[in-house]
């Protein structure tokens, strides 16, 4: 069952290009799967009811042009059949263009008191689910640590967490690219594994190796674990 929100870009949420960027976007998009699934559950009250929580393992961000601010679109989301520990989501963002963005996100259902990954054959849901994105998800790999840049440091605050006091997913491309130039360029493709969370107070390391048009990183707790692991690529703007 597909589900379709309209909202109009913001002028708040572009960059210095005045192009809007790709936090936004991921945002514009968890936003439609957040008000699915207020609507026709599972809802996050009746999953902490149950002991559980959703978290983001990976997301896939596909961006086919750049998108200005007071734009009309159509974000569009459905969860797809799960298998094993995983629960895939899908994502399309259009305006009157056609298609801008699409997105594959992969979801882990974990027991909060255990901290146990939890199978897609151990629950039920209500949702029905549409087949996935004929999309290719682009794997990656990233250098060790020994390879790339420290390129600085990353404080989690208030104004950047969730009710579980962790550093929101929308925000990881924003830490991102906030450690390369974003002169006169844009996210075409954008690749995140998420590994362990970064709790309120955290001060991440932000490592980045850079091959041309595309960055890899890594983002390091302070006491070692791997945050997250992440790939752009970038374009000039269009003229």
């Amino acid at each position: 069952m597909s589900w379709t929100i309209h909202l109009t870009t913001d002028a708040h949420d572009e960059d210095y290009n005045r192009v809007i960027r790709a936090s936004a976007i991921l945002r514009y998009l968890q936003i439609a799967a957040n008000t699915q699934l207020h609507e026709c559950g599972p809802t996050t009250e009746e999953l902490l009811a149950a002991g559980q929580a959703f978290l983001l393992s990976s997301i896939d961000m596909t961006f086919h042009r750049a998108l200005p601010s007071y734009r009309e679109i159509e974000c569009t989301t459905w969860p797809c059949p799960a298998r094993g520990f995983t629960f895939p989501r899908c994502y399309t963002l259009s305006d009157r263009e056609g298609e801008a963005v699409r997105a594959v996100s992969q979801w882990a259902l974990i027991d909060i008191a255990s901290k146990n990954i939890l199978r897609a054959s151990d629950v039920s849901f209500s949702l029905q689910t549409e087949p996935p994105l004929e999309t290719r998800v682009v794997r990656f790999t990233v250098p060790h640590i020994s390879e790339m840049r420290l390129a600085g440091t990353y404080p989690v605050t208030y104004g950047q967490t969730d009710l579980n006091h962790h550093l929101n997913n929308t925000y990881y491309p924003d830490m991102f690219t906030s450690f390369v130039s974003m002169d006169a360029r844009r996210v075409t493709h954008l690749g995140i594994r998420f590994l362990h969370e970064a709790p309120l107070g955290e001060v991440l390391s932000v490592y980045v190796r850079e091959e041309g048009d595309t960055c890899r990183f890594v983002s390091v707790r302070t006491d070692g674990q791997i945050n997250a692991e992440a790939e752009i690529t970038f374009a000039p703007l269009e003229a």
